[in-house]
């Protein structure tokens, strides 16, 4: 079983920055990325319905978002913003679903989605249409649109359309940091507190010392005030973490003869679930079938609070929760675990 803290870092960045648009969409409960890109990318939409409706605009959203936290600039951002070829061919066929050119077979695939069978890609050239919604849903320029549907690989054409120059990517963070000044303004803040100092300190009074900050060559002071913001981000949602951990460990696992009978198990018994490591944001364990629900409770419970310092704190932190019997098959779903781990409730009904 892994629980992982949901969107840790932007919630870190929040409580950092005070960010009062931030706070509200927390609060809220929405989907963060698909917020972030509805504003910076004005679209006339639901936050919730981004992820499905703009996707790509959705992944380049999530990744302003990091590279604001972790120092990253225009150059950065273009390097990323990019589609596979699959992807290229997925969308497409996507459009050629949505104008009608695509036939539907009347079968559906494994996972319930219905079959088509698609004309050749070439097939779009001049298609209104198809040329719209490649404007309007992934907000290529009409210039651009034209000519991935013109060209006689569009899919070649299309993912070269979707990379956007440098210029183009400082005008999309700009329009980030103006819609969440409170992250604008923090990251400065940072900056300036290290290069005067020649280190930055988290919430919790953590340093990350950075003496390059005080060379004279660029590039090498601009790396370090990046590892120092991210320092302060980075340090405090690890902090946040391990407290979840020491949380579970010292009054649930090493206490488990004191509140054993709570669960309906013996004071004598070993208690059914241990942790044995962390990746990332998440911290891992392993538990007995029966208790899977009650070992999910004990972990989000522990790793929804916030340390001691941060009581204050008006956002809630989330965790989701996957098990499995192997990393390969796990699932978030919690439903039907009696047939999941049948096998295992065989073996102990004999």
């Amino acid at each position: 079983m892994a629980s992982d803290l949901s969107s840790a870092e932007m919630r870190i960045g929040q409580i950092c920055s005070g960010d009062k648009k931030l706070e509200e969409i927390f609060q809220q409960g929405i989907d963060i990325h698909g917020s972030i890109a509805k504003e910076v990318f004005s679209l006339d939409c639901h936050a919730n319905e981004v992820k499905h409706k703009y996707p790509e605009l959705r992944t380049i959203s999530k990744t302003i978002q990091f590279l604001s936290l972790y120092g990253g600039g225009a150059l950065t951002l273009s390097s990323k913003i990019k589609i596979t070829p699959d992807r290229a061919d997925a969308i497409l066929k996507e459009i050629m679903v949505e104008i009608g050119v695509a036939l539907d077979t009347g079968e559906v695939d494994k996972k319930g989605k219905t079959k088509y069978e698609y004309p050749k890609l070439t097939s779009l050239k001049g298609n209104k249409e198809a040329a719209e919604l490649l404007v309007d849903k992934f907000q290529i320029p009409s210039l651009l649109a034209n000519r991935v549907l013109m060209s006689k690989k569009p899919v070649n054409a299309l993912m070269s359309a979707f990379q956007k120059t440098t210029e183009e990517c400082q005008q999309i963070l700009d329009n980030y940091f103006e819609k969440y000044p409170g992250i604008d303004q923090y990251i400065k803040d940072i900056i300036e507190f290290t290069k005067k100092n020649g280190y930055s300190m988290s919430l919790l009074g953590r340093k990350r010392r950075v003496p390059a900050v005080s060379s004279t060559d660029k590039g090498v002071i601009e790396r370090a005030v990046r590892q120092a913001v991210n320092a302060t981000i980075q340090s405090l949602a690890s902090d946040c973490l391990m407290y979840s951990l020491c949380d579970i460990q010292e009054n649930y696992i090493d206490d488990w003869s004191n509140i054993a009978h709570k669960y309906g198990y013996a004071s004598d018994s070993e208690c059914p679930m241990r942790v044995f490591a962390t990746i990332h944001d998440s911290i891992e364990c392993e538990a007995k079938v029966e208790f899977l629900m009650q070992a999910k409770e004990i972990m989000e419970t522990c790793m929804c609070k916030y340390p001691e310092p941060l009581k204050g704190v008006t956002i809630p932190m989330l965790a989701d929760t996957e098990h499995g019997l192997d990393w390969a098959s796990t699932t978030e779903s919690f439903e039907n675990l009696h047939e999941i781990y049948k096998d295992i409730y065989e073996e102990e009904e004999e």
